[in-house]
């Protein structure tokens, strides 16, 4: 089969299948695209050849085992990045087994591949009186601590990931039907507070750092790190109150 092929399906893979077929969304061809450039710089790297030189028949499920053990050993990925990565690839092989049917065992056998147990400890949420002290920590008369506190009590009550809350208003979506959510006066007001206006709608599209960029998860995990209450337990814990709970009597009125 000729070298060419494997160029040939991978941009076919996200042009075609990705963009055009599954519409997915921004977030998973970003994520694809990752899992890709590491692949390939591994390949060339163990393969000694250019990308374009690259023969999809050489990925087999020992190739794809090494470069997963790679991830894992050289950079330190943990079991839940090395699942992500296995997923990434597992939906490139689909598409070729579909797109080519010559090589429709060695998909099979890829596609075979399980993803590694990732045994997750217990979250603790919260408590109230927890969620007060946290929005209650930044300095409000300085601008990035009207920032924290507006990305806070939006977190709390939404349990929105950064990116998420980051880039949404009050909608968040995926690729898929929209996800509303009514805002607390309090959560509302401090939102307001942060960009200057008196009521909603606004955009979290403007939570920025010192330096006028789009805030990152780093951001959001100093500000939660500088204002968390402590506690004794020392678990990890979530910001938002469990699903399953009832609806919190928060936030306070102080």
């Amino acid at each position: 089969m000729s070298p060419s092929i494997f160029p040939s399906l991978l941009q076919r893979f996200f042009t075609d299948r990705l963009l055009g077929q599954l519409g997915a969304s921004p977030h998973t061809v970003a994520a694809y695209r990752d899992t890709f450039r590491l692949f390939l710089r591994f390949a060339t790297t163990t393969l000694r050849r250019a990308p374009s030189a690259l023969r999809i028949e050489e990925f087999d499920v020992t190739f794809l085992s090494t470069f997963l053990e790679h991830l894992e050993s050289t950079r330190e990925n943990t079991t839940r990045t090395r699942n992500n990565r296995l997923s990434a690839l597992h939906a490139f092989f689909r598409y070729v087994a579909i797109s080519e049917p010559a090589l429709g065992l060695q998909c099979q056998r890829i596609l075979a591949m399980p993803a590694k147990r990732d045994d997750r400890g217990p979250v603790e949420f919260l408590t109230e009186d927890e969620c007060a002290a946290l929005v209650a920590a930044p300095n409000l008369s300085a601008w990035i601590g009207r920032r924290d506190r507006a990305l806070l009590l939006v977190a709390i009550q939404t349990g929105l990931r950064t990116v998420r809350s980051r880039d949404s208003d009050t909608k968040t979506s995926r690729s898929g039907p929209a996800r509303t959510c009514d805002a607390w006066a309090k959560a509302a007001s401090g939102a307001a507070r942060h960009y200057g206006q008196t009521s909603w709608p606004y955009s979290t599209s403007g939570y920025q750092n010192n330096v006028g960029n789009r805030v990152i998860r780093s951001s959001r995990a100093y500000a939660e790190d500088v204002s968390a209450p402590t506690h004794s337990s020392g678990s990890s814990r979530d910001m938002s109150p469990p699903h399953s709970a009832p609806a919190p009597r928060w936030p306070p009125s102080t």
